[in-house]
């Protein structure tokens, strides 16, 4: 199992200690701060991670909803689940938000009223 960890940077500290807890549970993660390089090509590598992940998990926040870099993320990913290449999307609720339609008949994890996690 891989995780591609879509978020937006706004989110940051939540995600960090997200993927320390996947990794910690054995679980490999792509997540942007540890696979990017300054002058690498963010199409590029963002669609070359999403084709080896098996599954996305998208952190839900007013600012990822808004992202445009996230909305290419899910788009991508919702191809590659009609191909095959991912098996799920996971959403996480992290800020109370607008669920993006194309989430709506999924079962998400709703982490917005945690106090450990502002």
């Amino acid at each position: 199992m891989k995780v591609f960890i879509s978020h937006s940077s706004k989110d940051k500290k939540f995600v960090r200690t997200l993927k320390d807890c996947l990794l910690e549970n054995s679980i490999e993660t792509w997540f942007d701060d540890d696979q990017l390089d300054f002058g690498d090509s963010l199409v590029t590598k963002l669609e070359s991670a999403l084709n080896e992940s098996s599954h996305l998990v998208i952190i839900l926040s007013p600012s990822s909803v808004e992202s445009e870099w996230v909305n290419f993320e899910l788009k991508k990913a919702i191809e590659n689940t009609r191909t095959g290449l991912i098996n799920k999307i996971i959403p996480i609720k992290y800020r109370d938000c607008k669920i993006p339609d194309v989430l709506t008949d999924l079962l998400y994890a709703d982490l917005s009223s945690e106090v450990c996690f502002t």
